[in-house]
């Protein structure tokens, strides 16, 4: 009986074999990448959604007024969007903490997957570390989900000048469907981890976002503060949960922003607002006048047009009065 005898592979086979594995592997990769992008777009818009459900609920418990998107309520923290809506997560703060860390919880809910995985978010000095006292001023610092800071009543006390205002209700929103509620904002994956005076990476830890802001460090005497833009992290994209609860991946035409100069340069989204000759407007400076608020600002009175590169709807000024000037 003749048995076969077993043949070794000679080089140039094994380096056949080698090479096909090679163009396997670069065709899987990208193909593999793209898959986790696209899951990590649906699981942020899933988050969203969740959190427009924990919206609705605060609303309903608060004669339909909607939370505050940043501190300059009448009250500081008290309000604010990022606190308020931690019960309707069935979570509580850590009192073990001190300042505001021991105030809000730090859960995946408010945080896109995509700096969640990419800063390891979730273990790093989060709520259920009993070891750290205060707020972790690198990864938990960070917040890339944003409330549209335009939803909300700033009543100009004292001359327009001073802090004040009170929340706005969805019932006053017209075209629900179109005005952003919360969505992606700038954060450590646009500017890097957050360390103390560094220009630029405040705007990780701003609780609302901004698109009418100018793109420069100050026009005059008018400073346009450091709320964050719209983030366009998922494909080019900004994840946004609008006003009537649904949520969607939005692309839109772009432009170049600077941040808190001199700090990063990113592309975000255009302002809302466009002069006749199409220039881009800017909220904080229309008025001219060097104040740092302002009430009842109307589009009409200021020659603005919207903008047809940007749909959404941020503002509705002259019913939900506007805040101009810097702010947290």
């Amino acid at each position: 009986m003749n048995r076969s005898k077993a043949r070794a592979f000679t080089l140039v086979e094994l380096l056949v074999v080698i090479g096909i594995i090679a163009i396997l592997v670069g065709i899987l990769l990208p193909a593999l990448s793209k898959a986790r992008r696209s899951a990590q777009t649906m699981q942020c818009l899933s988050n969203l959604r969740q959190c427009g459900a924990a919206f609705f609920m605060y609303a309903n418990d608060h004669q339909w007024q909607l939370p505050f998107p940043n501190t300059t309520g009448p009250d500081g923290r008290q309000g604010l969007w990022y606190e308020v809506l931690d019960p309707y997560f069935q979570s509580m703060a850590n009192t073990r903490r001190s300042g505001v860390a021991g105030e809000y919880t730090y859960t995946s809910y408010k945080q896109c997957p995509v700096v969640d995985s990419e800063f390891s978010l979730s273990g790093s000095n989060g709520n259920s570390d009993s070891s750290a006292t205060g707020e972790n001023q690198t990864t938990e610092y960070a917040r890339s989900y944003k409330m549209n800071r335009y939803l909300m009543h700033f009543n100009g006390l004292n001359g327009g000048t001073s802090l004040g205002g009170s929340a706005a209700k969805i019932t006053q929103v017209k075209d629900s469907s179109e005005f952003v509620l919360l969505g992606d904002g700038i954060s450590m994956d646009d500017v890097g981890y957050y360390t103390s005076g560094t220009a630029g990476q405040i705007d990780n830890g701003q609780f609302a976002m901004d698109p009418n802001f100018q793109p420069i460090f100050s026009v005059g005497s008018i400073s346009p503060g450091n709320e964050s833009p719209p983030s366009l992290r998922h494909g080019g994209g900004c994840n946004i949960l609008f006003v009537d609860g649904h949520a969607e991946n939005v692309l839109l035409p772009t432009m170049t922003r600077i941040l808190n100069p001199p700090g990063k340069t990113v592309k975000t989204w255009q302002p809302e607002y466009i002069d006749v000759t199409g220039k881009p407007v800017y909220l904080n400076v229309v008025t001219g006048r060097g104040v740092t608020y302002s009430s009842l600002l109307t589009a009409d009175s200021q020659g603005l047009l919207r903008n047809p590169n940007m749909p959404l709807h941020w503002s509705e000024l002259g019913k939900i009065t506007m805040y101009v000037g810097s702010g947290n």
